[in-house]
C-alpha cells in the first residue's frame, strides 16, 4: 500500500480480501504493508470495517463473518494471535475465540520476526506492517517462504509498472485482490503451494508474464 493509494477502496478491499471465507483461502491478504505517511489513516479505515463485521450462521443474509472450519483450527490461530501479542503486538479488533468462531481480528505494529508476520495466519486474522517507503514496502513484501499472491496500490501504473516485477510472489495485482484465472497458470514462486500449476517459475521467468503484468496495469487504467 504506497502513499498515493486510494486509501477507502484500498480499505475496503484488503478487508473483503483478509476475511471471505473466514480467512481461510491461501490467496487471502494476510499481511497488509502500508508506507508509513498513511499508515495511521488506512489502519483508522480498516479497524472501523473490521469492527462493524457481523459474526454468525453464514446462511443468513445479515452474517458477514462465519465460523471456521474446525475447532482446533480456530485454536492453533488463536495462538499465533497470543503469540504475536507477547512478542509485541497491538490488537486493535478482535481477538476472540469460541469453539470455531473466531471473530474478525486487527494487530498492528506487527514486525518481521514476530509469528503473525513469519507464519502464514489461516483465519480471520489481519495485520498491518508499516514501511519506511516503497522500496522498504518491497522488501518487507519479499521477507517471506511464500509467494502465491501480491496486491499493489499505487495511483501511478508506471511506477507500478516498475515495481511490480521486484516482487516475489507468483501472481502481482494492481489496485485489486488477489484471484485465480482458468486461463492463466496459478503458483507460488518461493515454497510450493498443494494445486500450484506444474513448471510455474518457467512460466513467470517468461516474457509471457512481463506481457500479463502489462496486460493486467492497462485494464486497471482503463
Amino acid at each position: 500500500m504506497l502513499k498515493d493509494a486510494d486509501l477507502k477502496t484500498a480499505a475496503a478491499t484488503a478487508v473483503k480480501a483478509r476475511m471471505q471465507n473466514a480467512g481461510q483461502s491461501c490467496i487471502a491478504a494476510k499481511r497488509w504493508i502500508v508506507e508509513k505517511s498513511v499508515a495511521e489513516d488506512f489502519t483508522q479505515q480498516v479497524q472501523s470495517l473490521i469492527t462493524s463485521m457481523r459474526q454468525g450462521d453464514p446462511f443468513l443474509p445479515d452474517t458477514d463473518l462465519g465460523p471456521m472450519a474446525r475447532p482446533d483450527l480456530a485454536k492453533d490461530l488463536n495462538s499465533q494471535l497470543q503469540n504475536s501479542l507477547w512478542q509485541g503486538a497491538e490488537l486493535l479488533a478482535g481477538g476472540e475465540q469460541h469453539n470455531a468462531n473466531f471473530s474478525a481480528t486487527l494487530l498492528a505494529g506487527v514486525k518481521p520476526g514476530m509469528t503473525a508476520f513469519d507464519e502464514e495466519t489461516f483465519g480471520p486474522l489481519a495485520v498491518v506492517i508499516t514501511a519506511n517507503d516503497e522500496q522498504d514496502a518491497i522488501r518487507l513484501a519479499n521477507n517471506t517462504p511464500f509467494g502465491l499472491g501480491s496486491s499493489l496500490w499505487t495511483k501511478d501504473l508506471e511506477k507500478a509498472a516498475r515495481l511490480a516485477p521486484l516482487i516475489e510472489a507468483g501472481n502481482v495485482f494492481v489496485n485489486a485482490m488477489v484471484r485465480s484465472d482458468a486461463r492463466l497458470p496459478f503458483g507460488a514462486l518461493n515454497n510450493p503451494v498443494t494445486g500450484g500449476s506444474f513448471r510455474w517459475r518457467e512460466y513467470m521467468s517468461s516474457s509471457i508474464s512481463r506481457q500479463c503484468i502489462s496486460s493486467s496495469i492497462t485494464h486497471v487504467s482503463s
